[in-house]
């Protein structure tokens, strides 16, 4: 029996019981038998009640200790993977160095190939050195960011943008 159903149970025998009961607070129609059967019921589903939440408890108390040890498991393969991902860039720094030492930009044999990929970025040196021209105002924030698209844009084609740089950026990718 579900909790709602036994919860319903004990309302209608209280229910019932109220419905017999005139305004002195006497049962009207309801013998020493009738009313001694119906708290037994009311005691029985008391009981089974009791039992029902006591279950549910232990059970949400199962799955809490269950859902920590998810937690803990997550948090020590999070751990790990990072171990793996610094050990795995570290071996690609090493790798794309020795390329780059003996002037190759990539590297190839039957089970893998790898390659240096370079990109040009916006560095921001001094953000008070940045001309107008090249601040964005965000009009759902109150903030100022410097363009770094438009500051690219101007280096390449040749103008002095004070407070940036372009800066190349090498990484590895291996397939």
């Amino acid at each position: 029996m579900s909790l709602y159903t036994i919860d319903l149970d004990i309302k209608n025998l209280i229910d019932n019981l109220y419905n017999r009961v005139d305004e002195n607070g006497e049962l009207i129609d309801v013998t020493e038998e009738d009313l001694a059967e119906s708290l037994k019921q009311i005691s029985e589903l008391q009981g089974e009640r009791q039992n029902k939440l006591e279950n549910i408890a232990l059970f949400c108390k199962n799955l809490d200790s269950e859902a920590q040890a998810i937690k803990a498991e997550e948090e020590s393969l999070k751990i790990r993977r990072e171990r793996i991902e610094r050990k795995s860039d570290g071996l690609k720094r090493l790798m794309m160095n020795s390329l780059m030492a003996n002037g190759d930009t990539e590297f190839s044999t039957p089970k893998c190939y790898a390659k240096i990929k370079e990109t040009v970025a916006t560095d921001i040196i001094d953000m008070d050195l940045i001309p107008e021209e090249f601040i964005k105002v965000k009009t759902f924030e109150p903030e100022y960011k410097p363009d770094k698209v438009a500051i690219k844009k101007a280096i390449k084609a040749g103008e002095d943008v004070p407070g940036a740089v372009l800066k190349v950026n090498r990484k590895l990718n291996i397939e």
